[in-house]
This record gives C-alpha cells, structure tokens and sequence, in this order.
C-alpha cells in the first residue's frame, strides 16, 4: 500500500517535485488520514505543492532567527523555542518557524520524528507580529500535509490577550489533531508549568529550561538574543556530546 501511494504521488510530478516522497511519508500520511489512502495520496499531492511553492523560498532565504532548537527530549525529541521578545524587524514568523520546524525534522535520524515547540510570548509587541501575517496564513495548510504528524505539542507560555488575533487567523487552518496538541500555559500558574517541564527528558533538560525561561521573562530585560541563544547553544552542544558517549 505505500509503494502504491508512493508511486501515485510521484506520477503526479513528472519534473521531479515529488522524488522526496518516501514510504515513510506514506506511512505517516495513513496515520493522519487514519487508514485514507486517498486521502493519504491528495495530503501528499499538496505537501509536494507547498514545499515547491513555499518552503524551498523560504529555505533558501533562511540565515539567523529567534526560533531554534535547544535540546533533545524523549526518544531523541527536537525542542524548539521562540520568545517574542528577541523578535527583530524583518523577522518572518511564518517562514522562520517553517524552516525551524523543517531543519529539526531533517537533522532526526528517525523518519517519523516529531517535535515539541515553545512559543514564549513574554515581550510580544503587537506592532511587529502584525506586520506580516501572510506567511502564518501560508503555513497554516502545511500542518495538515507536509507537517502532518509531526507535531508532538505546541505550548504557548503567556500568550497576551492582545494576540488573540493570531490565534484566530491560524487555528482554523489547523487540523482538529493540532489543535488538541496546542496547550496554553503561564509562568504565574505552577500547575500550568509542569505542561512544560514534562517534556524534558532529564534533569539537566529541566534546570536548562527553567533557567531560559527565568532569562527571557518580562521581568528581566537585560538579557539579549544573542546571550539566549549562546545559552541554549552550549546546553545542546553538551547534551550531543553526551548522546555520543
């Protein structure tokens, strides 16, 4: 069955676009349609169409950004983290989370890899989010296409209610699944937290994050992007090494 789907999925793009197409995505592609093979082909048909249309321009436009990953959970789970208050002007949200969450899912040796994303929203600034909402809604389809079960959980750590709006314009694009792994958390509600803390795969995981979220808070606004991200930098290059011995 997933060689069939394959080969349809490939027929479809006689250039090539498709040659990316695996059993693998095949296999993930059932899961998500639970059991569609129909459905599995037409999702796989668009997730060839996006990457052509909009995730190869926005990769190879790629260079530094806020969002990243900053350690390795369970069963060797990407961490991503976002804070919007290291956002800079010409920062594109959309396309930076896309190729994040692409480059995460490429670097897994695991071809069913999912990953976990934080999204801290201490220091949003309405003004600049607002700026560029086209990519959020170009990324909203690939969540139930190319990004099909690939999302383990989303948490939004202090979402203010003057981004409501965001929410607004991408969860409706979101698969039902999505959405039910999107969890709203808060620093000030301790029993919220532990949403959080319950993805790290150890100790050193949870002291790390602990301490980035303590860093980037609202009340601490001497720390920069740059320290940030050296700080989660040395916590995954350590926690590598580790995994190799």
């Amino acid at each position: 069955l997933h060689e069939a789907i394959v080969a349809d999925v490939h027929n479809h793009f006689p250039e090539g676009e498709a040659r990316w197409v695996t059993n693998y995505d095949a296999q993930r592609l059932l899961v998500a349609t639970e059991g569609d093979a129909a459905l599995a082909v037409k999702k796989l048909i668009q997730a060839v169409k996006w990457k052509s249309s909009t995730l190869n321009e926005w990769l190879a436009a790629d260079g530094e950004r806020e969002i990243r990953l900053i350690a390795l959970g369970y069963k060797q789970r990407p961490m991503l983290y976002h804070c919007s208050g290291h956002q800079r002007p010409g920062d594109v949200l959309g396309a930076n989370w896309a190729c994040c969450f692409d480059k995460a899912i490429s670097s897994s040796q695991d071809p069913f890899v999912q990953f976990d994303a934080i999204i801290d929203c201490s220091g949003f600034k309405f003004w600049m989010a607002a700026s560029s909402p086209g990519p959020f809604v170009k990324l909203g389809p690939s969540f139930d296409s190319y990004f099909a079960e690939r999302i383990h959980s989303l948490v939004i750590l202090d979402f203010p209610s003057i981004a409501t709006y965001l929410w607004t314009t991408l969860s409706p694009l979101l698969p039902p699944k999505t959405v039910k792994k999107v969890h709203f958390v808060s620093r000030g509600d301790p029993a919220s937290m532990a949403k959080v803390y319950e993805l790290c795969v150890d100790e050193d995981m949870r002291q790390m994050l602990t301490e980035l979220l303590s860093m980037n808070s609202a009340k601490d606004t001497t720390i920069d992007r740059e320290t940030s991200h050296a700080f989660t930098n040395r916590f995954l290059e350590v926690q590598k090494q580790k995994e190799m011995q």
